[in-house]
């Protein structure tokens, strides 16, 4: 089994970032790489975690606003947007 990297996991979130039904996965996967990039940046290397905070919020914010998009793409939308 290969292990994932910081990098693969960045760039599938940001892939999924792409579609419409799974933006809200990639964005929750890419705030969960960054609470890792904030804990590193605090304990491990004593540097300013303002950055990686700053990413966090914009990733949560968008798992947010796609929460509501995210389902099968075969599937009609029913309800009015």
């Amino acid at each position: 089994m290969v292990p994932l990297s910081d990098g693969t996991i960045e760039v599938s979130s940001a892939l999924l970032l792409l579609l419409p039904w799974l933006a809200a996965f990639g964005a929750l996967a890419l705030a969960a790489t960054m609470v890792g990039a904030v804990l590193a940046n605090v304990f491990l290397t004593a540097s300013s975690p303002v950055i990686p905070l700053a990413l966090l919020a914009m990733t949560t914010t968008i798992a947010a606003m796609r929460w509501s998009d995210r389902r099968t793409p075969w599937r009609r939308r029913t309800e009015p947007r």
